[in-house]
């Protein structure tokens, strides 16, 4: 059976105190001891909204029960199970999941304008010259700056090697959505999946041509306690 399943929500409701407490009176050890780690209130919530997203894909699949292990530079993964696989990510006021049966990266980023420093460090000249190129106006162009960077961030999540891959290294086609390295390693068979979430740019990087069609929102109100 193929599972290739996105999920989202917006950690806002998690302001409530009561709420906030409930749920994380629901996550295992490691869980709270990453939002403990959080000194600022919203990167707790945030942090609180992927576990409650792991808790919703987890219970949907029956793993309700399955223990968290750090593989390869961290990445978690299902103790015990090489049949699931689930990567998250965070950012503004939304988390996001993804649970596959097989390698998964996933990254969200809220749009945003690029410093053109940030811009020579993160891009190479050819996707920088493609995205100044085609881009209709500024906002469209902080989009596409914004989406060329989780594609980047999902496959470095993918391989589990993070910002030591040197996001400059990855070369993406943004108009065929196809990559290449500078350090000439290869993957084959990766593809990238985007979406547009409200004034987000998600991106998951799997083995799958077509990950999921949409992203299922997860409402506040579904999951107060």
């Amino acid at each position: 059976m193929i599972i290739n399943q996105v999920t989202a929500i917006n950690v806002d409701f998690l302001e409530n105190p009561d709420c906030f407490r409930r749920w994380y009176e629901k996550m295992p050890s490691y869980r709270q001891k990453k939002i403990d780690a959080f000194k600022p209130a919203p990167s707790k919530k945030l942090s609180l909204g992927a576990g409650i997203l792991l808790y919703m894909g987890f219970k949907e699949l029956g793993l309700e029960k399955a223990e968290i292990e750090f593989g390869k530079n961290d990445k978690p993964l299902i103790k015990g199970n090489s049949e699931i696989y689930f990567n998250l990510s965070h950012s503004g006021s939304m988390a996001v999941c993804a649970i596959s049966d097989k390698n998964v990266g996933i990254d969200i980023e809220e749009n945003k304008k690029f410093s053109e420093k940030l811009i020579n460090y993160i891009y190479n000249e050819k996707e920088t010259n493609y995205i100044k190129g085609i881009a209709l106006d500024q906002k469209n162009e902080n989009k596409m700056f914004t989406k060329l960077w989780t594609m980047k961030e999902s496959l470095m999540k993918y391989d589990g090697t993070g910002l030591s891959m040197g996001p400059s290294s990855i070369i993406i086609d943004m108009e065929n959505e196809s990559f290449s390295l500078k350090k000439g390693v290869k993957f084959e068979n990766v593809f990238f999946t985007s979406y547009e979430l409200l004034d987000y740019q998600v991106s998951v990087c799997s083995e799958y041509d077509c990950f999921s069609e949409q992203i299922k929102i997860y409402r506040g109100e579904e999951l107060l306690l």
